[in-house]
């Protein structure tokens, strides 16, 4: 039997793909159990001659299973002739019988069955994957009994588990005192001085109602034109799965401290920080724009066009510095130079524009107290 995982890839049970093709959602952080014992026939034929006992005895093995039935089936047994009728009919994830595949299926061949929370069969409780393996040559008492790998699979309570982009947004403080008309702009708002102080700092929702993320500008002081604050620590939340910039359709990945290292605002140094005490996650993609004119594009791949960028190991997780150590000016070109843009070899009044893209690598759980109101 082989051991049990927990907020680990899946490769403990089997790989990733194959609990995706087996129908199993959202196990890339989920908690792998495997059952006490392997599912076995204890004579030759029994899960050929008694389904029902077979399936009951299944849904025992795995610590109880509120499966949805989906209508009935009638048996007539082989070696008795005797028929049952009306019993409750079973099907796998892939719509098999869960009947028949513990009968007659062969070794290699995988299934997984939805178990629910109760008889409404709305709300998914676990999911049981079964693995039809070969019978231990050893095992003299019946060498042609059908053995079975069997393990539950649920998701934590306090985890999302599933792969979102992610971008560096105002602070949730800031995006709840909101107004709606506010929170629905893609105009450029003031972010207050309470959260981010000195120089003014504005935010622009992305336009695309099918995406989301936006952009910082940094404008400087009028008493200190064409420079940035070097001693001012700005702080975002990574939101990812923000469906049209909503933070409630979302939720909050992590935070990242931001700093400027040069008055011209060309450089800079971050860390990627937990949003509470306990929380996990990991990212697999970086992408900063750091420039001295707005995005002229929202694609994070052609953001390494415009400046340069720490090289990430991927995954990285809580703790991540990452730095800016140029912007690129002039034309700004791409495929056969195409032009994005111009940027100034300086900085204009208009100051300095930021956004940052990651990535939720599979998984986010929350830590304590939890920063999120409720996960999606």
């Amino acid at each position: 039997m082989v051991a049990s995982r927990s907020l680990a890839p899946a490769a403990a049970i089997a790989l990733l793909i194959d609990l995706v093709a087996a129908g199993v959602q959202n196990v890339a952080c989920s908690t792998c159990v495997p059952s006490s014992t392997c599912f076995q026939e204890s004579s030759s034929m029994q899960f050929e001659t008694q389904p029902v006992g077979t399936v009951n005895g299944f849904f025992a093995a795995v610590g109880g299973c509120i499966a949805k039935p989906t209508g009935t089936y009638n048996f007539t047994n082989p070696a008795t002739g005797v028929t049952v009728t009306n019993i409750p009919l079973y099907l796998t994830t892939d719509g098999t019988a869960l009947q028949d595949y513990l009968a007659n299926s062969t070794v290699g061949t995988k299934k997984a069955l939805v178990c629910f929370t109760n008889t409404s069969y709305s709300v998914v409780d676990k999911y049981v994957y079964v693995s039809h393996i070969p019978t231990d040559p050893l095992n003299f008492a019946c060498p042609n009994c059908t053995w079975y790998n069997v393990f539950t699979i649920s998701k934590p309570p306090n985890c999302i588990c599933r792969y979102d982009t992610a971008w560096a947004f105002p602070l949730k403080p800031v995006l709840t005192s909101w107004t709606s008309s506010q929170a629905q702009s893609t105009s450029e708002i003031a972010l207050p001085s309470t959260y981010y102080p000195g120089s003014p700092v504005y935010w622009t929702a992305r336009a695309d109602t099918s995406a989301w993320g936006g952009f910082f500008r940094f404008q400087p002081a009028a008493s200190n034109p064409n420079r940035v604050s070097t001693t001012t620590t700005y702080a975002f939340d990574m939101c990812a799965g923000c469906a049209q910039n909503s933070i409630g359709k979302g939720y909050i990945m992590g935070k990242v401290n931001f700093t400027f290292t040069s008055v011209n605002g060309s450089t800079s140094t971050s860390l990627f920080f937990a949003p509470s005490p306990g929380a996990t996650t990991t990212s697999s993609a970086l992408q900063v724009y750091q420039s001295y004119i707005a995005p002229p594009t929202f694609n994070p791949g052609q953001f390494q066009l415009f400046d340069s960028y720490t090289t990430i190991t991927a995954p990285f997780t809580y703790g991540f510095p990452f730095a800016v150590t140029k912007i690129n000016t002039g034309n700004i070109t791409v495929g056969a130079n195409a032009l994005l843009g111009t940027v100034p070899n300086a900085m204009t009044a208009n100051g300095v524009y930021l956004a940052i893209h990651m990535n939720v690598n599979g998984a986010y759980c929350e830590g304590s107290p939890a920063y999120n109101t409720v996960l999606p």
